[in-house]
């Protein structure tokens, strides 16, 4: 099947898509840079109104968050495995396996000891 006059291989849209997923690139000037020429501008700007393309776009963010999320927590499990209490304790938080549990009922009491 061929492409029509201005088509652009599905490989530049995979390109678009990673460029535009990018949490790194913050700016529409930034994006086009990135792209390297591998599409005009007025394509880009063609392109970021595509609902379909927008729609990939959304799932390679999540797909991105997933794997970074994974890394991050396998990080932690490291951590905690070197004794870093502060990464057990948010590890077993974030496993809904501790709380913290502060009881406070208003009532403060000092008790000092003077020896003579």
């Amino acid at each position: 099947m061929g492409r029509g006059h201005g088509a652009k291989p599905e490989s530049t849209k995979e390109l678009y898509i990673k460029v535009m997923a990018d949490p790194t690139l913050t700016t529409d000037k930034a994006k086009i840079d990135a792209l390297n020429g591998a599409i005009a501008p007025s394509t880009y700007w063609k392109w970021k109104d595509d609902k379909e393309l927008q729609q990939r776009i959304k799932k390679k963010i999540v797909s991105n968050f997933s794997t970074a999320e994974a890394t991050m927590r396998e990080a932690l499990i490291n951590e905690g495995k070197k004794g870093n209490v502060p990464a057990l304790k948010l590890y077993f938080e974030m496993m809904n396996e501790y709380v913290s549990r502060i009881e406070q009922n208003g009532d403060i009491s000092i008790n000092i000891k003077v020896e003579e």
